[in-house]
């Protein structure tokens, strides 16, 4: 099941993060094996989107033309069946779209997180050598 409102909470905590937040380097390490979990987790919930995204579609369409197709109607230009297809697939390309923002997030936290862990240690190693 698709799960906004925890994929927008793991927004919220990551944007709200500050470096006082993550000031040991303890702290530091917590705070990247937690962003793991999170990238797995909206990469499910990318995937569970992704499926519901294309069921709706097939829906949207299969019932565009079985109305059509039962008026004996005409079918209008691909392009306003295509934008009508899009409008009624709005809510889960949506949800798409905040799984796949939520990964991108976890991934340049995760990366940031890394480079920090890899500047404490150079610092340390700096500071015993000098002393």
């Amino acid at each position: 099941m698709f799960n906004e409102s925890e994929l927008q909470g793991i927004l919220s905590y990551i944007e709200g993060l500050t470096l006082s937040d993550i000031s040991s380097l303890d702290t530091l390490r917590e705070y990247a094996i937690k962003i793991q979990g999170w990238m797995a987790f909206s990469a499910g919930q990318m995937v569970i989107a992704r499926e519901a995204l294309h069921s709706r579609r097939k829906a949207a369409y299969l019932s565009v033309y079985g109305s059509l197709k039962a008026m004996d109607k005409k079918l209008p230009q691909i392009s306003v069946i295509k934008d009508y297809i899009t409008d009624c697939c709005g809510k889960e390309d949506g949800n798409c779209l905040l799984a796949e923002r939520v990964n991108r997030t976890c991934t340049h936290a995760l990366d940031l997180s890394i480079t920090l862990i890899s500047a404490c240690k150079a610092e340390l190693t700096n500071l015993h050598i000098q002393s």
